[in-house]
């Protein structure tokens, strides 16, 4: 009827007019056809005609109109039916040609953007964002509708759509993919448990593996679904897929035992492909070699028959999915709350087999709106923590709604792995069953610190920034190494609690915020060098000066801006609709802004307050930092085993407590001056005098009880540093014991 009422309107002011009676009927308001005679009564309806055949084209278009031309040419009365009828059947042809028209247009520029723009830039590959920018320019002119566009418009719109897409690139969070409604009334849980959901079921481009076990949030194990289309893609030449499964083709027609050539992307588990390629020689053809085909030509074709073979397909397709990571990598998709197990306010919550306990259960229930920002705040310090220069997760959001319509949002994250210098696959593995006493040990000699991941110590004022103080988890569960190289998952609890806590210190020890809220086992990154843990404060302030932290949260909150445009210009959503999810995610945009200003606060905390003083000196030769730490190991109160002593320690630990501070500042001709203001300077000064005594260096500590000052010139910072390695420190402590 909305439509029949805008008719109405836009033909208004005839003398004839088609209007709605009192009854919503379309009739003919024309002046009193009595006393007319037929002649009068003739050109009356021939006036009415002509009124609703210009009605018909300003409100539907020229060549809707032409098309009832004939049936309204002529003198005959027209009744309200026959009007209606016209104009729905109207409608119905302007809405397919509109279609028609929109679908031409966009397949023309979508042909001119591809033939116009660098198609190796991922934001232009992103084939979703530049269908939807598209769909949205096209939408906003008017003559993609009615007609065929010309070549320039089509240029321009092609400058404006590499323009939108490469913003979108630069403003949007890693990934939010939308899946849709994941399942229907019931979730994956429900169904796995009902039976209903088995092993190598498909749930919206995931293969279904088993439930996720690890952690409590619940979820599900899946791979990426091999689906028609990339059979479609295995059989068509020159995509990447039919170019892998040539050259195994290739491997097993040649019977070729050797390592596989000509396939550098694939996973280097060679043993498992060549079982692979001779099951595949031994089921559907024998060996062949060059004599068996006259010319390259029949070899070819051959080979693309084996691959429209279902038999042999599906073998290339097991073999392949095995050695493509994009198909092999598991991926966990978490936050996937049943909706069959809310509690009585309507708040979702972890299954009872995950739960620890009842009262677990209990004070773990969220809201609906708090588990899609618990979604939000784990991918984004995802992301945050690769800003940082940590081996983190890749994760993303998953868009996928509730039985109701309301939004829910899913973490996918990949299965974390590298390939080493000896090119063997490096899987991800916990840290769990490795801490000892808050060190990480060795399988093979559990009671002695394991130094050997390669800048572990970096990552811990990272950590902090990120103030998770379940970073590590109680067991190790949530960090772990991928060969030597340290490696985060699952920053669930990062950006939340303590951010506003001003509770570290130069030498990076830190006070615990509460007796029963303490940041479990940090201590691992302790046994270290100070440099290593500096290098840490160096890749803080790098990214601080590039600005890759706030990229990182301008992406969120530019996201969920969009967002609230794109519900606020949905012509499908009611207005309560409209009302209630703009709230939703300017809320949620609130609360990211509201994280990102906590973070920045907290890192900027650590660079000027707590190192401020020390990062000047971050690139000085010889290390003096290095220096300046292992005098305050001197003068404090150390140890070398973990805190009950199961675990014997490589370097150093100052005891909870046991500090005496040292500040750091030049001369101005090359020296430091080193200055003792807490703790006891004076039994400081005493001790660092005999060392340099025992090293024959020239010069002293000075000062009172009050103080300790020590000034090491020029020319002898050389001596000094050898003086106050940590190897000589650690033979002096040990000979004053």
């Amino acid at each position: 009827m909305p439509q029949l009422q805008a008719f109405n309107t836009l033909s208004y002011g005839s003398s004839s007019r088609v209007v709605l009676d009192s009854d919503s009927q379309l009739g003919v308001s024309a002046q009193s056809g009595r006393g007319l005679s037929r002649t009068d009564k003739a050109d009356q309806n021939l006036m009415t005609r002509q009124v609703l055949l210009n009605a018909l084209g300003r409100q539907f278009g020229v060549g809707v109109a032409e098309r009832f031309l004939p049936q309204l040419s002529t003198t005959k009365a027209l009744s309200s039916r026959e009007i209606r009828g016209i104009i729905a059947k109207a409608g119905e042809l302007s809405s397919h040609d509109k279609k028609a028209n929109l679908e031409t247009n966009r397949t023309r520029l979508l042909s001119v953007f591809a033939g116009r723009s660098d198609m190796r830039n991922p934001a232009f590959r992103d084939r979703r964002a530049v269908n939807e920018v598209a769909g949205r320019l096209l939408a906003n002119e008017p003559a993609a509708k009615t007609s065929r566009l010309s070549d320039s418009d089509l240029m321009r719109l092609s400058d404006e759509l590499q323009t939108a897409v490469q913003g979108i690139a630069d403003e949007r969070a890693l990934g939010v993919r939308d899946a849709g409604r994941i399942l229907g009334r019931f979730d994956v849980e429900d169904r796995s448990k009902a039976g209903e959901l088995r092993p190598g079921d498909i749930i919206n481009g995931y293969e279904f593996v088993e439930l996720k076990q690890k952690g409590v949030e619940p979820g599900f194990v899946g791979l990426k679904a091999f689906t028609d289309e990339h059979m479609a893609q295995m059989r068509a030449p020159g995509t990447p897929l039919h170019q892998t499964a040539d050259a195994f083709l290739e491997h097993c027609l040649s019977g070729n035992a050797g390592p596989f050539r000509g396939l550098p992307d694939l996973n280097p588990a060679v043993a498992v492909l060549r079982s692979l390629a001779q099951d595949v020689k031994r089921e559907t053809f024998p060996a062949l070699g060059e004599a068996d085909f006259p010319n390259p030509e029949m070899r070819a074709q051959f080979k693309e028959a084996l691959l429209n073979d279902p038999g042999c397909l599906a073998q290339v397709k097991t073999a392949l999915r095995g050695c493509i990571p994009e198909f092999s990598t598991r991926h966990y998709v978490k936050l996937d709350y049943n909706e069959s197990d809310r509690n009585i306010l309507g708040n979702v919550r972890i299954p009872r087999r995950t739960a620890k306990s009842g009262a677990h259960r209990f004070f773990t229930a969220h809201t609906r709106n708090e588990a899609n920002f618990n979604a939000i705040k784990e991918v984004l310090a995802s992301d945050l923590m690769r800003a940082m220069g940590i081996e983190s997760q890749k994760a993303k959001l998953v868009r996928s709604e509730y039985t109701d319509g309301k939004m829910k949002l899913l973490i996918d994250a990949e299965h974390m792995s590298q390939t080493g210098a000896d090119g063997q696959v490096q899987s991800f593995r916990d840290f769990a069953g490795h801490i000892v006493d808050g060190f990480l040990v060795r399988d093979d000699d559990r009671g002695r610190s394991d130094t050997s991941m390669a800048q572990l110590g970096r990552n811990k004022i990272l950590m902090l920034a990120l103030s998770d103080r379940d970073a590590l988890g109680s067991r190790g569960d949530n960090k772990g190494r991928m060969g030597n190289t340290f490696a985060a998952i699952d920053p669930g609890h990062s950006l939340e609690e303590f951010m506003d806590a001003r509770n570290i210190r130069s030498d990076f020890s830190f006070s615990e915020p509460g007796r029963f809220s303490k940041f479990k086992n940090y201590t691992v990154f302790d046994d270290c060098a100070y440099m290593e843990k500096m290098e840490g404060v160096r890749q803080l302030k790098e990214m601080r000066d590039s600005g890759g932290d706030l990229k990182v949260f301008s992406s969120y909150i530019g996201w969920l801006r969009g967002e609230e445009e794109r519900v606020a210009g949905d012509p499908g959503l009611g207005e309560n609709e409209k009302r209630d999810q703009i709230a939703d995610f300017r809320k949620l945009r609130h609360q990211v802004e509201t994280m990102r200003d906590a973070f920045i606060a907290r890192r900027d905390y650590i660079l000027n307050d707590v190192f401020g003083e020390r990062l000047p000196f971050l690139d000085d030769n010889p290390p003096i930092l290095e220096n300046l730490s292992n005098l305050e190991k001197l003068t404090s109160r150390t140890t070398r085993t973990s805190p009950h002593g199961t675990v014997q320690l490589e370097h150093l630990q100052v005891v909870e407590g046991g500090r005496q501070q040292w500040h750091i500042q030049r001369d101005g001709e090359g020296g430091y001056i080193f200055q003792a203001v807490s703790g006891d300077p004076a039994k400081a000064r005493a001790t660092v005098n005999d060392l340099l005594r025992a090293s024959n260096l020239p010069f002293k500590a000075d000062g009172d009880a009050a103080t300790a000052y020590l000034h090491v010139p020029a020319s002898q910072v050389q001596a000094f540093a050898a003086a106050m390695s940590e190897a000589n420190v650690i033979a002096y402590k040990e000979g004053h014991r």
